[in-house]
């Protein structure tokens, strides 16, 4: 199966938690995905940054992105394509699984 491209400009994962990421992404033929990740929270609080690390992925209607936030903290992005195109899943931070929230793409795929 090939892989999608999820590397198509900048996107943006709402989040339950009142946050929005906003992905800029290069993915690799193999699905292999690199890039940045911008949290921007919908109410009053700090925006953080990181970067797109390895193992960090797109494989047929599956993708996993780990964001190595500038504030500490890593989290994993696991999530699915429907059949229209768009993204959904769920997040966590690595250290804390117990922190999660569900997101969507903004857009399709």
């Amino acid at each position: 199966m090939a892989e999608r491209d999820i590397s198509t400009g900048t996107w943006t994962a709402h989040q339950s938690n009142n946050i929005d990421v906003r992905f800029t992404l290069d993915q690799k033929k193999d699905g292999r995905l690199s890039g940045r990740a911008e949290a921007i929270p919908l109410a009053d609080g700090e925006r953080d940054s990181g970067d797109v690390v390895e193992f960090s992925v797109v494989r047929g209607n599956d993708v996993q992105i780990i964001v190595d936030w500038s504030g500490g903290s890593k989290g994993k992005y696991v999530g699915r394509f429907d059949l229209s195109g768009r993204l959904s899943g769920n997040a966590f931070d690595l250290a804390n699984p117990q922190s999660q929230a569900t997101w969507f793409s903004d857009k399709l795929f």
